[in-house]
């Protein structure tokens, strides 16, 4: 969580260093390392 600014930051540093498939500002969160787990699995 965290003010617009912030989050578009956080994305910004992550889309360059690794990469970003999904980016969710609010709400519940899940993180995966394979790009092919199932998110519904999780929640």
């Amino acid at each position: 969580a965290g003010h617009y600014a912030e989050t578009q930051g956080l994305f910004n540093e992550l889309a360059e260093k690794i990469g970003v498939l999904q980016f969710i500002r609010s709400g519940r969160i899940a993180i995966t390392k394979s790009k092919v787990e199932r998110l519904s699995d999780m929640l």
